[in-house]
């Protein structure tokens, strides 16, 4: 009889610290879990970003060529105004 609880307390235990072991697993997944969407996360912003940098650059690029392609026609619209009135 004795036996038979000796037996049954070791079952207890063994079950209660296979309970608490799985209970720290899953603390452990779950902060491992958290962890890395915090650093998808901050991937994902300087992604978004060098986007925005790279789109910024872009349109100050077009707005350059745009206002050199501007003063060249102006300066060619001169060059041949002065040549009308030197002919």
């Amino acid at each position: 009889m004795r036996e038979g609880q000796l037996d049954a307390e070791v079952r207890k235990q063994a079950e209660a610290d296979r309970f608490a072991a799985q209970q720290q697993s899953d603390v452990r997944l779950y902060t491992r879990q958290r962890e890395a969407e915090a650093i998808q996360a901050d991937a994902d912003a300087e992604l978004y970003r060098h986007l925005k940098e790279a789109e910024a650059t872009k349109t100050n690029a077009i707005a350059e060529a745009a206002a050199i392609e501007a003063r060249g026609e102006s300066e060619g619209t001169a060059v041949k105004a002065r040549g009308v009135g030197e002919a």
